[in-house]
């Protein structure tokens, strides 16, 4: 069925449709392309159902095994579904509602695509290279500061750094820090996971 779906043409998928979870992968597949769907119900009792069954040819006529698996199988379509919707309920002897139909498949009110399907480029790889490269950078400063003053043997230093668009300079008491540590990366490992994409 997928393959025939496109914008101009019709299917009609009138098999494999009395279990939702058939009816949930047709609707994926119609939002996949994307197009329209309808749900077309023919409400009819059980008895009856069973009567036509018995009316058909013998070749295409269901065994009543198989006719009381499809039966209790069957999951009626639920309008509070998306999958499901729109639904349109025929009843036996009921006029087909063609003008509603042609128009839920052909002038539809078009619906945002929910963000659980909508694809979007993601940001947060270039958010996180970018903020890789503004950390070593900082971390670079910090560091040549240090060996400026590296005559001071104590383990704290109070230092002033200027970091380039932020002024004033900044105050800073640390430990001693190397270029080849890796707090940079502690650093990106906890903040990768906080990027917010705006």
């Amino acid at each position: 069925m997928e393959r025939t779906l496109t914008h101009e043409t019709l299917v009609i998928a009138d098999s494999v449709n009395n279990i939702k979870g058939h009816r949930y992968e047709m609707y994926c597949a119609t939002r996949g392309v994307p197009t329209t769907q309808v749900v077309l119900y023919c409400e009819t009792n059980v008895e009856t159902c069973r009567e036509w069954n018995q009316q058909r040819d013998v070749e295409c006529r269901y065994s009543p095994g198989v006719f009381d698996d499809l039966v209790q199988t069957f999951e009626e379509p639920n309008a509070a579904v998306r999958w499901d919707t729109p639904l349109f309920n025929v009843r036996v002897g009921e006029e087909l509602p063609k003008e509603k139909l042609l128009a839920a498949l052909y002038q539809p009110s078009l619906k945002r695509a929910p963000l659980a399907v909508k694809a979007e480029a993601s940001t947060h790889g270039v958010q996180l290279s970018e903020l890789d490269v503004m950390t070593r950078d900082m971390i670079k400063l910090i560091v040549d500061e240090q060996k400026l003053h590296s005559a001071d043997s104590s383990s704290f230093q109070s230092l002033t750094v200027t970091f380039p668009g932020c002024e004033p300079p900044l105050d800073l008491v640390l430990t001693k820090l190397y270029a080849d540590s890796d707090c940079d990366a502690q650093y990106l490992k906890i903040r990768g996971s906080n990027i917010c994409c705006h």
